[in-house]
Order: structure tokens, then sequence, then C-alpha cells
């Protein structure tokens, strides 16, 4: 109900909304309808993450370097579960031939998976975001180059008409060699066999310490660059 009614002011504001959201009721207004809503995604994080996991990695997809990554990484090392605040799923991929990953991600589809999301930069793909049963699961796209791996992560923001706009583009490279097999949650999957070298880069040397304050922006891996080829395609 509050995420309705803060879209709803939103747009009937239009260009009065950052002059409007300065308001202390606005404010209140939004603080609780983002508590509203990361109580509502966390459950579904809770419900879902075991079967969304299974699903990918009993999919074709399973034959490309895939593995978990962020916040999903994070919880498989340091808890051996799902972080208790997180709230969605993140995979690292490789995709070498687009086509035949269309054809792989069918699997996926059929089961459950609907695309929402696919983010460009300089017309290359770094990230598709999709759903399933309405948990957010991110595949971030990876290009591998020798010992690394980069891509591109692409932050942005909605107009009063739900479309992409002020975006920010970050380009950013972590140590990869080769992936590992673990059995996670009674599923076989992939995880890189440099894991805590790969999480200090990503969350700082003291990443075993839980840090709900982690700021992704204030990581120096992440270097700004220009927003002008930046598109992201809600779906």
């Amino acid at each position: 109900m509050l995420q309705w009614l803060k879209r709803s002011l939103a747009s009937a504001l239009g260009e009065k909304k950052e002059l409007i959201k300065k308001l202390p009721i606005i404010k209140t207004l939004n603080n609780k309808a983002n508590i509203e809503l990361d109580s509502r995604r966390s459950a579904l994080l809770r419900e879902n993450f075991q079967e969304a996991l299974k699903i990918i990695y009993n999919s074709d997809l399973n034959k490309y370097d895939l593995w978990l990554d962020f916040g999903t990484l994070l919880g498989f090392y340091r808890e051996n579960d799902f972080i208790n605040h997180d709230l969605d799923m993140d995979f690292g991929i490789i995709i070498n031939d687009y086509d035949d990953f269309l054809e792989k991600e069918k699997y996926l589809i059929k089961n459950g998976f609907i695309r929402t999301k696919e983010f460009y930069y300089k017309n290359r793909l770094v990230e598709l975001s999709y759903s399933y049963k309405g948990l957010n699961v991110d595949f971030i796209v990876y290009y591998k180059k020798t010992d690394i791996v980069e891509s591109d992560t692409i932050f942005f923001m909605t107009n009063a008409l739900g479309k992409p706009t002020r975006y920010e583009v970050y380009n950013y490279s972590l140590p990869f060699s080769e992936l590992e097999e673990h059995n996670f949650k009674a599923v076989e999957i992939k995880v890189p066999n440099n894991t805590r070298e790969y999480l200090s880069k990503l969350y700082g040397e003291d990443f075993e310490v839980p840090n709900t304050n982690y700021n992704w922006k204030e990581n120096p891996i992440y270097k700004r660059v220009s927003s002008e080829e930046a598109n992201v395609i809600l779906l």
C-alpha cells in the first residue's frame, strides 16, 4: 500500500518531486515504504532461495562459468546460508555465445523465471535481472581478461513515468582464475577457487564481520566512468 502511494505521489508531482520529497512527512512516508518493501523482499528470499538455486544449477547454464556472486557468495562463505539482511540473489556468468545462452535460458523461463531488466554499456550486455515468484535474481555478466573478470555496474533512478534516468556507471574488476564445485543448500553450485580473495576485493579485508552499513560506492575497486552509453531496458 505504501509503495503504491509513493509511486502515485511521484507520478502526480512530476518535476516537483525532488522538492516535495525533502519535506519531513514525505521522508517519513518514504522510509516506511522502503521498510515495508525490504521486509517483503527478505521474506521472498527466505521462501524461494533454495528452489531458485536448484533451478539455475539444474539448467544447462551450469555448463557455463556460472558462480555465486556478491551477497549470495558472501552468505555461502561466511554463513553457509543466505545473509539475514539480504534481499536478492546474485550470480556471476561469462557468456561467450548469446544465442546459445538464449536457448539455455528457456529452461529458467519454463520453470517460472521472468526476465525483468537488461543492462547495457557501450552496447555490451553487463547484467540481466529476473523475477522468480517475486524474488529478484541478478546475473552479472563478466568478461574474462587473463587473471581477472571485469564488468560495469549501472545505477539508475526512475522518473515519474517509471522510465530509467540519471544513470551512473562504475567499471570494476575482480581476481579470477577457476571455479570449484561445492554442495550448498543440497545443490551442487560453483564459486571462485579464490573466494576469500574475491570477497576481500568486494567487501574489504574485514568482510567476515557483518556490516549492514556497507556502501559499495565507497569501495575503490569501482571506477566511475561516463554514463553516456549506458542503457537499461525495463521489460
